[in-house]
C-alpha cells in the first residue's frame, strides 16, 4: 500500500507543494508590502515636516490626492502606544485644547470631501479635540488627537 499523493510520478504531490509554497510566498510579500507602506507613510511625514514619531507609530489609513500642479490634500491616521509618545509629535503636551480655527476647520472639511474620507459625525467631534498645526514650505499639517487615545489624524494641505 503506497502513498497515493506521490503515485503517478509524484504529480499530485508536486502540485500540492507548488500551491503551498506559492501561497506562502504571496502571503509573505503582501505582509512585507503592507508593513513597508505603513512605515514609508510615517517616514515621509517625518521628513516633510521635520517631526519625530515613536518607533511603533504606523499608518492605519492613508489617502492623498494631488493635482497636476502638486497642490492637494493628504490624510493619514496613525496609531501608536500612548505610553511611548513622550518627546515626539504625538505628545499632546504642546497641543491646543481650544476649538480648531475656522481656517483649519475649512481645510479639514475640504480634505474630508476631496479625499472622500467619510469621517461622518466623527468629523464634528474632531474640531474640539487637542490639536496642533505646523506650517512650512511643504504645506500645512493639522494633527488632531482622536478621542481614542492611541490614534491621531493628520490632515495635510499641499502647496
Amino acid at each position: 500500500m503506497g502513498n497515493r499523493v506521490w503515485k503517478d510520478g509524484g504529480r499530485v504531490g508536486t502540485i500540492i507543494t507548488i500551491v503551498v509554497v506559492t501561497a506562502l510566498v504571496v502571503a509573505g510579500l503582501w505582509f512585507a508590502w503592507t508593513r513597508y507602506q505603513s512605515y514609508s507613510t510615517v517616514q515621509n511625514l517625518s521628513q516633510r515636516f521635520s517631526i519625530s514619531f515613536p518607533k511603533d507609530a504606523r499608518a492605519i489609513v492613508s489617502k492623498e490626492e494631488e493635482s497636476f500642479h502638486g497642490d492637494g490634500y493628504r490624510y493619514v491616521k496613525i496609531t501608536a502606544d500612548p505610553e511611548k509618545v513622550n518627546d515626539t509629535i504625538l505628545d499632546d503636551r504642546e497641543y491646543s485644547s481650544n476649538r480648531l480655527s475656522q481656517e483649519s476647520i475649512r481645510m479639514v472639511k475640504e480634505a474630508n470631501t476631496t479625499l472622500q474620507l467619510d469621517l461622518g459625525t466623527q468629523l464634528d467631534d474632531l474640531y474640539d479635540q487637542p490639536h496642533r498645526e505646523i506650517n512650512n514650505e511643504s504645506g500645512t499639517l493639522i494633527i488632531i488627537r482622536d478621542a481614542d487615545s492611541s490614534e491621531w489624524h493628520f490632515f495635510e494641505c499641499l502647496i
